[in-house]
């Protein structure tokens, strides 16, 4: 899915953004980044929930 490709680029972003910034603006970025990672394991996880309810 296109939106998950565009979560797992933000991930990549913040977390390069945050090695290059220091103090309270990297972990911000580093809060953002693990705010997104877990948006996608639960969209993902939902994902293939309904694919495994359809099969049925």
């Amino acid at each position: 899915m296109l939106i998950n490709k565009l979560i797992m680029l933000l991930v990549c972003l913040s977390i390069l953004l945050s090695v290059f910034t220091s103090g309270l603006t990297s972990s911000a970025l580093d809060l953002v980044a693990f705010s997104l990672l877990i948006t996608y394991l639960l969209r993902k996880n939902k994902d293939e929930k309904t694919i495994l309810l359809h099969k049925k």
